[in-house]
């Protein structure tokens, strides 16, 4: 918004401005922002060199999420007050959100030359500086920070995180230790103190300890590569691929090398360059097996079964090990859509193996039948072999409980039963239904969810919620919320209803009606469309259900008020919002599930990629469009657009393979006649 020239207002005294100014300031600083905005406004109005109102008015606009904006006022502010340390800082935390870190940084760094003392600064220059990859740099920020201000504890839990991420887990206990000391209630503190202490637990053992302290520019080859093999084995990724990183390197030529740092590389979802390294790796040796099933490997990631069914085609006709082809060519098979064809080569592959696979084998097929025969909508026979999981994927998330597991063979009517999330977001919110099942069967329900659900379950069940990694209390039987189907032998006709929508409690859902309300008060009513393109980009199957930024916005009526309702989103697409600035988003001021229900609440309409909102919107029976890819997730079964868990839910599936215009037509044209209330 352009600035009024103050010849065009009748003048008012300084002491007028000044009680505006301070009017303004009051208000800003009890949250009413809207009358602090038309008191800044006045203020510049009449006096557009006001340098305090320009710098408050830039920190309003990023505090409601106006980024490209307040970024305009901080640049006003640093050309009438180049050394205004604040602002050079604030406008480095809005260009943080845009995720435009390297400019951010400049910020920073500008800050803390005109303000040595300026602790703020230092922590959040620590921050972008691990976004930047630079996270001995952001030790040394978070460092300074705490020297200029030695209670600041989220400049000791950054350093700490910076700290593991370095594998080194004595400074990050001390650090951890610190910020438990100064916030005792901080419980990711007290889980990466866990995890900390853990690591630290491992790397001390006589037989690990050369593996991790040695100094690798000593190493020889097969030493590298074989301390990094059992640096993988003791979890601790980071070290393992520095070790890669060294053997390619001083051996560049090496071919097993390359191999390694590809796998090293795929298991921390850097796909990209993972796949140059197997790239290098037949380049080098245009016959080695190894390197074609790795690369079929990283196709399937990226959603290019066709050319990952070539490569594991290759490797076979190299060293004719079927037992690999036909276990990795079925996962290709799923991503075309040929199920049966997957069902077939599991089958296969067990069979080859027969007499001498392990019970993590024959886990691991029926897991990967498991979610076939969900899709296909045979529950019974899906939901049995679906426990495998555990064996064999999930053993990292095990729970190793006393208690006994409960799968509806257990009278519960004098039991208190624990039931837990396990697995991703949406999961939980899909099988929270059968909560009330439970409760209706047992004395006492204790439900454990992960901290960002926490507010929003609380509000909508009347069971115990806790959050993980709070103390549990005792109880007599336990089950994963993922096993309940199971439990209740639910079959396509017998999904449980969810009786009452989810919601926000009143008061969440007050405050973010009164901010859209606000942010739209000048502008012509219209039909909410919230709207999401893209998920958690370390989900494997990402590349498949993503769509980009672009794509999906040209598809939504320009009429509309577009809502996005990503929390986080990537570089390029913050590039993009903040382009756009017809796009209402809120990023991080959506603080957990429960601001992002509210939110959605205000909606008319939600149209989403498969991520957690999807199941979030549905449950809320908010009218949710849901986009597919074209081998969706098991829940959403096959050939059909609606969905027998979600009554207001429909369905748009990708008709071919990584085409998502011809779904985006679909839903475009499905809008132009949209009964909008």
């Amino acid at each position: 918004m352009s600035i009024i020239s103050a010849q065009q207002l009748p003048r008012i005294s300084d002491s007028e401005i000044a009680q505006i100014y301070q009017s303004g300031f009051k208000a800003h600083q009890h949250g009413d922002f809207e009358t602090a905005r038309q008191q800044y406004q006045t203020v510049l109005a009449h006096h557009p060199a006001h340098i305090k109102a320009l710098y408050l008015m830039g920190s309003l606009c990023c505090q409601t999420n106006d980024f490209t904006q307040g970024i305009e006022y901080l640049d006003k502010t640093i050309l009438m007050s180049p050394d205004h340390a604040e602002a050079h800082s604030s406008r480095g935390n809005a260009l943080n959100q845009l995720q435009r870190f390297d400019d951010a940084l400049k910020c920073y760094v500008k800050a803390t030359s005109i303000n040595p003392e300026y602790a703020d600064a230092y922590h959040n220059q620590g921050i972008t500086l691990v976004n930047l990859n630079r996270p001995r740099e952001a030790i040394a920020s978070f460092e300074e920070a705490i020297r200029l201000k030695p209670d600041y504890a989220m400049a000791y839990f950054e350093k700490g995180n910076a700290e593991l991420g370095l594998n080194h887990y004595q400074t990050a206990i001390n650090s951890f230790k610190q910020v438990i000391a100064l916030m005792p209630g901080f419980k990711d503190a007290v889980t990466h103190l866990e995890y900390a202490e853990k690591a630290l637990s491992q790397s001390k053992n006589k037989h690990n300890e050369a593996a991790i302290n040695a100094d690798l520019s000593t190493q020889t080859l097969n030493v590298l590569l074989r301390n990094g093999e059992k640096l993988e084995k003791l979890n601790l990724p980071k070290l393992a691929l520095a070790h890669y990183e060294e053997a390619v390197k001083r051996y560049p030529d090496h071919v097993k090398a390359h191999i390694h740092l590809g796998n090293a590389l795929k298991n921390e979802n850097r796909v990209d360059e993972a796949l140059m390294q197997f790239d290098e790796s037949i380049r080098l040796d245009a016959d080695n097996a190894e390197a074609y099933r790795e690369r079929g490997k990283i196709y399937v990631r990226l959603n290019r079964p066709q050319d990952a069914l070539a490569e594991f085609e290759r490797s076979l006709a190299i060293d004719g090990d079927l037992y690999q082809y036909y276990y990795l060519g079925a996962a290709a098979y799923r991503y075309l859509g040929l199920n049966d064809t997957a069902l077939e080569n599991y089958r296969l592959w067990i069979r080859l193996g027969e007499g001498h696979r392990s019970k993590h084998d024959y886990a691991i097929a029926d897991f990967a039948e498991s979610i076939i025969w969900l899709l296909k909508g045979h529950y019974l026979l899906g939901w049995q072999l679906y426990e495998a999981r555990w064996k064999a994927v999930s053993s990292q998330h095990f729970r190793h409980f006393k208690q006994p597991l409960w799968l509806g063979n257990m009278d519960l009517s004098d039991k208190h039963i624990l039931l837990y999330a396990e697995q991703g977001f949406g999961d939980t919110l899909h099988f929270f239904r059968y909560v009330k099942l439970v409760a209706g069967l047992a004395a006492k329900v204790t439900l454990e969810v992960n901290t960002p659900l926490l507010r929003l379950l609380k509000n909508n069940t009347k069971v115990n919620v806790i959050a993980k990694g709070e103390a549990l209390p005792e109880f007599d039987a336990q089950c994963p919320l993922m096993s309940l189907p199971l439990a209740f032998k639910t079959t396509i006709d017998t999904i449980p209803a969810i009786e009452a929508p989810i919601s926000a409690d009143a008061e969440t859902n007050a405050a973010w009606s009164n901010k859209v309300e606000a942010l739209l008060a000048d502008k012509a009513a219209a039909p909410k469309i919230g709207f999401v393109a893209t998920g958690n980009a370390k989900y494997l199957g990402d590349t498949a259900r993503s769509i980009s930024f672009p794509q999906v916005v040209a598809s939504l009526p320009a009429h509309c008020h577009l809502f996005c309702l990503q929390k986080e989103f990537r570089p390029e697409d913050g590039k993009y919002l903040d382009n756009n600035r017809h796009i209402h988003y809120f990023g991080k001021q959506l603080g957990d599930f429960a601001d992002t229900a509210a939110l959605i609440a205000c909606m008319d309409l939600v149209i989403t990629v498969d991520t957690s909102i999807a199941h979030l919107a549905a449950s809320m029976g908010k009218p949710t469009w849901i986009l597919l890819p074209f081998a969706p997730d098991f829940r959403w079964l096959l050939d059909r657009s609606d969905s027998p868990w979600y009554p207001t839910a429909k369905l748009y599936r990708q008709s071919v393979l990584g085409d998502w215009d011809d779904v985006l037509a679909r839903v475009n044209a499905d809008l132009i006649n949209y009964p909008f209330a």
